[in-house]
């Protein structure tokens, strides 16, 4: 079932939030995790694999934004989240 994604568009995210990423051009939500030499990408799916960059393939990965919603089913779930006038939230087809 399709299920749309709310996320706050922003190139960056504290340690342990879920956001939207481009890896290698591809769309995915991930669970980030940034360290000085390497970032980690946790599924919050146990049974898909971490996706760990180091060093210069750091930049194979881009930042859309924060995840603070979930559409699935007919039901909307939006977690914590401010919006300023100035921000947006963005609806991706997943």
């Amino acid at each position: 079932m399709p299920a749309v994604l709310a996320h706050r568009s922003q190139p960056k995210v504290e340690n342990g939030e879920v956001a939207a990423v481009l890896i290698d051009g591809e769309a995915t939500l991930k669970r980030v995790f940034l360290f000085d030499d390497h970032i980690e990408l946790r599924a919050e799916n146990p049974t898909f694999p971490t996706i760990l960059r180091i060093g210069e393939d750091m930049n194979t990965i881009t930042i859309e934004g924060k995840a603070v919603g979930l559409c699935r089913g007919g039901v909307i779930i939006i977690r914590n989240c401010e919006i300023s006038e100035k921000e947006s939230v963005v609806l991706e087809f997943l």
